[in-house]
């Protein structure tokens, strides 16, 4: 249908609104189609309207109940619920059927990772990069949990094999960058923080991410400009629930907080 299409390619955008009105055109043409129900279901996740998100999964799951993708969009909404036994078990259901796609395994992975518990996730995340080897997001989320477990090595040759595969992402070119630059390797790390920067310029991560090498090239008194370009070339400030984090793994530029979080 023509109305898939357009909903798939506004979905692969990020533009969750546009797909959601084409995947809502699909159903009006066929109320049963189970795939437009469950991309429904996630084009409104991805616009925080969860209540309604869950009740067009529902709906899919009522008409097939091996809708796996259901299940692990069930997942993640119960996740940002914080409701995290119900997220995991929504997980589970994907991972255990016959008949799981390569989101059961990456469901169940990434939040065994949020939850701390890397070495499951590394068991999970292994045997989905079997099943699908081609899967960059599925490599480079083993590659995160074994960064988590303090392996670095591993850690960078799964983001490579992800960044070989994938070389315009610019989740992958950030993960390489950014654990060079931790490991104080800055100029294996600065062309891939500025691709990364490049792909996404309204992501505040990226652009933040390749400034914090810029201040620890040129030193602390570049610090506040830096970090206000960034936040300027970025349309935002970083998110006060963002500091603590980013802070917190780069103490030395935690008395910036105040002037960088509005």
């Amino acid at each position: 249908m023509d109305s898939i299409k357009r909903g798939d390619d506004e979905f692969a955008k990020g533009n969750w609104a546009e797909a959601e009105t084409a995947y809502k055109h699909t159903l009006e043409e066929d109320s049963e189609n189970v795939y437009a129900l469950i991309q429904l279901a996630r084009a409104l996740d991805g616009q925080g309207k969860l209540k309604a998100a869950r009740e067009y999964c529902q709906r899919a799951l009522d008409l097939d109940q091996s809708a796996t993708e259901a299940y692990v969009t069930l997942g993640r909404i119960a996740f940002r619920s914080r409701d995290y036994k119900s997220a995991e078990a929504e997980f589970r259901k994907a991972f255990e059927s016959k008949e799981k796609g390569e989101r059961a395994f990456i469901g169940l992975g990434e939040f065994l990772i949020w939850r701390g518990r890397y070495q499951e996730a590394i068991e999970v995340l292994s045997e989905g990069s079997k099943a699908f080897p081609e899967s960059p997001r599925m490599i480079t989320s083993l590659g995160l949990a074994f960064l988590k477990t303090g392996d670095d090595d591993r850690a960078k040759n799964y983001f490579e094999k992800a960044y070989y595969l994938a070389p315009d992402s610019a989740d992958v070119a950030y993960r390489i960058g950014d654990l060079c630059e931790r490991q104080k390797k800055y100029a294996l790390a600065r062309p891939y923080l500025e691709k990364a920067a490049a792909l996404r310029p309204d992501h505040y991560r990226y652009q933040f991410g390749l400034k914090l090498l810029d201040v620890k090239e040129l030193g602390v008194r570049s610090a506040r400009r830096l970090f206000r370009e960034a936040a300027d070339k970025s349309g935002r400030s970083l998110p006060s629930s963002q500091c603590g984090l980013f802070f917190g793994l780069h103490p030395l530029w935690a008395a910036f907080h105040t002037s960088l979080c509005r």
